[in-house]
């Protein structure tokens, strides 16, 4: 666990936050809106808002170290 956060923004991108630094980067776009989760296997999941942009689940994989 490396106490990173992962955030959506609304312009669709996803950011890695370092909350004991303060730094913030990009991670991945998300392909229309919804939202992320991260999953015990180790991927952050991208869900799209099936009402406002239907589409399929995507998965990216996380970064297992700093």
């Amino acid at each position: 666990f490396t106490g990173d956060v992962y955030a959506s923004l609304a312009d669709l991108s996803v950011v890695q936050v370092r909350p004991f630094t303060g730094d913030v980067a990009d991670f991945a776009t998300m392909p229309s809106r919804g939202r992320v989760a991260v999953s015990p296997s180790g991927k952050l999941w991208f869900t799209p808002v099936k009402y406002v942009a239907p589409g399929t689940l995507m998965a990216w994989d996380l970064p297992a170290s700093f």
